[in-house]
């Protein structure tokens, strides 16, 4: 898929928009974008989608059922690549890629929740225009870990808190990994194939069987007894995912086509 075939860089507050929208039922259109958008508490695109409160709650409402016919929300993260160039991805261009490749369906669905769409439209694009404007445009580039773990390598950690950001488990983890080109475990294609094996999963409804997910606490405490080093990698947090983490991180490698090494 786009944003791992291309590694793309995003800031803080977009990767957890992705990490959102590719939660729960029906997840994987446009529309769980721009609502996981609005659920992000720091990005610029969630503070002008909720300018209007009342259709930000009945778009997080609607979304409960999946919305046939609406464009994959891959499609939107790679348009938001494409125009991004060399600078990460933020909020402001996932929303605006959402909008524009939702088209028609997409503006229905905003406008049935109580969204001017047009309004919406000029709004992300001032704030897309003032982007040089650290007044007007505060996201962020690499969060800190919350809680800095003694025992973990940077990367390892940078991974742990994006997970913890979007109260994410042991599948999630294998995805952060597979999301980020800092100490790699993944070639380009066997992430592309991470990702696209955990969406099948999902599709099919592997991932709510009993003892799909054990948590992140499990797998930061494998990678701790794992850890050949001082400090557990992100290698060791991908063994102790698979080792600790329940059926899910496990079933997703084996749906990919990739062991653990």
């Amino acid at each position: 898929m786009d944003a791992l075939r291309n590694r793309v860089r995003m800031s803080d507050q977009a990767l957890v928009v992705v990490a959102l929208a590719r939660r729960g039922p029906g997840a994987g259109t446009v529309a769980h974008l721009l609502a996981a958008a609005a659920a992000e508490p720091e990005g610029t695109a969630g503070m002008l989608l909720r300018e209007r409160e009342t259709a930000a709650g009945a778009l997080q409402a609607r979304l409960v059922s999946a919305q046939p016919g609406l464009a994959d929300l891959e499609v939107a993260i790679g348009a938001a690549a494409r125009v991004a160039g060399t600078r990460p991805v933020d909020t402001v261009d996932l929303a605006r890629a959402a909008m524009t490749m939702g088209a028609a369906e997409l503006a229905e669905l905003l406008e049935s929740c109580g969204y001017d769409v047009e309004v919406l439209r000029r709004s992300l694009a001032a704030a897309a225009e003032g982007r040089a404007d650290p007044e007007r445009l505060r996201e962020t580039m690499g969060f800190p870990p919350q809680g800095q773990h003694p025992d973990l390598t940077p990367p390892a950690a940078r991974v742990v808190a994006k997970v913890r950001a979007v109260d994410g488990g042991a599948v999630d983890v294998v995805l952060a990994l597979a999301a980020t080109d800092e100490e790699p475990v993944f070639t380009t294609a066997e992430a592309e194939a991470v990702l696209t094996a955990a969406w099948r999963l999902r599709k099919r409804g592997e991932d709510r069987a009993d003892g799909w997910d054990a948590g992140l606490g499990a797998v930061v405490a494998a990678a701790n007894v794992v850890r050949a080093g001082e400090r557990a990698t992100s290698r060791d947090l991908l063994r102790a995912a698979v080792l600790s983490g329940g059926r899910g991180p496990a079933r997703v490698l084996e749906e990919a086509n990739r062991p653990v090494r």
